[in-house]
């Protein structure tokens, strides 16, 4: 069986479709809780920033949403990749450092970093490369 393309699922059509249309599920419950006077953001993994909005039936639907799997999910694809990153889990942080370690020493990759200020100051530097580690 062919594997599809990462840009094969979803769609660029239903890509472009849900930038442009943003999701109005999430758009009614954030507008709620602005209504209720709160204004910081509401982050799935923190229960402290959504119990204000549990109890609303637009919240209760996300929720059904989030544990639904959409129809796109190759499921067989999933588990192999993750069969392999689990048997070659040293390799694979060992490519991630090397290209880490690439991005700081080359001209053309670091030329991003000065442009954007990553490489201003030692300081400066491994703040930025502290953030890249715990990004990656």
């Amino acid at each position: 069986k062919k594997i599809p393309k990462a840009t094969e699922w979803p769609s660029q059509q239903q890509l472009e479709e849900t930038m442009v249309r943003g999701d109005p599920l999430i758009d009614t419950i954030m507008q709620k809780s602005f209504e209720m006077g709160v204004y910081r953001p509401i982050l799935y993994y923190s229960k402290s920033s959504y119990k204000h909005v549990e109890h609303l039936p637009e919240f209760q639907e996300l929720q059904k949403n989030l544990q639904t799997i959409p129809s796109w999910v190759d499921t067989e694809r999933i588990s192999k990749a993750a069969a392999f990153y689990r048997d070659n889990m040293i390799l694979v942080f060992s490519g991630m450092a090397i290209g880490l370690i690439e991005s700081y020493t080359f001209p053309i990759d670091a030329k991003v970093l000065e442009i954007n200020g990553g490489l201003v100051g030692v300081k400066e530097t491994m703040e930025r490369l502290n953030r890249t580690v715990q990004f990656v």
